[in-house]
């Protein structure tokens, strides 16, 4: 009689992890890799008006890209108190993005934007370029203030509704309690949240009781009261 061998299944040893726990690990920490890579492609940081005035007066600057209307002001309706003009330009190693006020519901805004329009006057008569288009609400996202491609955006926004799931879900978190987790992702906007794979979620076969010591809840709120709000403030 001939016998047939029978597939080996790796599983898991008692009271450890299991693997498919692992791979889900796995997969998370590719997609936030390449989130993350597209982030620093995309990304545009926020700047104020008067770093733009200095840019352009410097003639550092050589395109500008208007998006909304500068000028004419753009429309106010019912439900916008108050429309903005978006000014992208690069500084650097990264795109800088400022907005202008054009037109409230209780009037022009004419400061800014008056400023702003004589200074891209007198820079157009030299070297710089100025292209516009119209407002776009899906052309880009937002990670705080900076501008990142919306797929970025919507990429990050579903790691850390994912990492909020399995970290109330999951395998008991390594370096931290679950509620000391939850604490610091409020405290840090959901940034925690999307690291929690990377540093929170144990790789299949480790213990599922996590060994050594973690930082509890109370001081997890702490962290998040008041250094992240220093930070933040």
């Amino acid at each position: 009689m001939v016998g047939t061998a029978t597939p080996q299944r790796h599983e898991a040893p008692a009271g450890a992890v299991p693997r498919q726990w692992g791979v889900l690990r796995l997969v998370l920490l590719v997609v936030l890799g390449v989130a993350v890579i597209g982030a620093a492609l995309t990304a545009v940081r926020p700047a104020s008006t008067e770093d733009l005035h200095d840019a352009l007066r410097s003639g550092e600057v050589t395109q500008v890209h208007l998006v909304g209307d500068l000028p004419p002001p753009a429309v106010v309706t019912e439900d916008i108190d108050v429309a903005y003009a978006h000014i992208l330009w690069h500084d650097g190693l990264l795109d800088r993005h400022t907005h202008v006020p054009q037109q409230s519901r209780w009037g022009p805004t004419p400061g800014d934007a008056a400023e702003l329009r004589a200074d891209l006057n007198a820079a157009a008569r030299g070297d710089l370029s100025i292209t516009t288009q119209g407002y776009n609400a899906g052309s880009h996202g937002y990670w705080g203030d900076w501008w990142v491609a919306t797929w970025v955006s919507f990429t990050m926004m579903l790691l850390m509704l994912v990492g909020l799931v399995i970290l109330f879900t999951g395998p008991t978190p390594r370096r931290a309690t679950r509620w000391a987790w939850f604490w610091l992702a409020w405290g840090s906007g959901g940034v925690a949240l999307l690291l929690y794979p990377l540093l929170g979620l144990p790789r299949d076969g480790q213990p599922v009781r996590p060994t050594g010591r973690r930082l509890t809840g109370g001081w997890a709120l702490l962290i998040s009261v008041f250094v992240f709000g220093a930070m933040f403030s």
